[in-house]
């Protein structure tokens, strides 16, 4: 047994000569150039490892940063929407139809008179009608611009943009409920639509909501 120890030991340094090379303790200190290629092709892979982690870090984030400030924009432009339609009076007033390719909702509004929600390039827009002196004296004939009679005012369209320029609206749609008076049903209108991130860059989102007349 006290014999196999050096044996074991030359097979170990044998295998570790084979392995790694004799010792030549004339050659002088240092790296050659193999060693240093390798050492930076290793240093190149791991810095492109960890860029390419941080940049798809990074936009993920701006993509989340997107997405959140297009659904508190259009939240904001729902909640408008769905103050004026609630105060639609009379309830009756209030109808769906088409302009042009773009579904419209009509209804009649104690201060700003007929209002319209349709879709236009990527934006929701309300139309309403104002005097050509004040556009926020709404009007709907020309005689509600001059009380007096004989004034030269006239009645305009005025046509405002909802959706902030980040909103990128795809898709508009109005659906409405208890319109007849004999169902005894509440008035209700589901506003739907499709939106993204304006520029065009990240995947849509369906929003929906129901607003009920009073």
């Amino acid at each position: 047994r006290n014999g196999a120890m050096p044996v074991a030991l030359m097979m170990l340094l044998l295998l570790n000569t084979f392995m790694i090379g004799a010792p030549n303790f004339n050659r002088p200190s240092g790296t050659t150039l193999l060693e240093l290629v390798v050492t930076l092709g290793i240093f190149v892979m791991l810095v492109g490892s960890l860029t390419s982690a941080f940049l798809l870090a990074l936009a993920n984030e701006r993509r989340a940063l997107a997405t959140q400030q297009v659904l508190d924009n259009t939240r904001y432009t729902l909640e408008l929407m769905a103050r004026a339609i609630r105060q639609a009076n009379p309830p009756s007033s209030i109808s769906t139809t088409s302009c042009g390719a773009s579904p419209c909702l009509k209804f009649t509004h104690p201060l700003m008179r007929e209002v319209t929600y349709n879709f236009q390039t990527s934006a929701i827009i309300q139309t309403t009608k104002g005097c050509s002196d004040d556009a926020t004296n709404w009007c709907t004939t020309p005689g509600d611009c001059n009380p007096g009679g004989g004034g030269s005012k006239t009645c305009e369209v005025q046509a405002v943009i909802l959706t902030a320029p980040n909103v990128d609206v795809r898709n508009l749609s109005f659906i409405l409920t208890g319109d007849d008076s004999s169902d005894g049903q509440q008035p209700r209108v589901t506003i739907g639509m499709t939106i993204g991130a304006n520029p065009n860059l990240y995947p849509s989102t369906d929003i929906q909501t129901t607003v009920a007349i009073r």
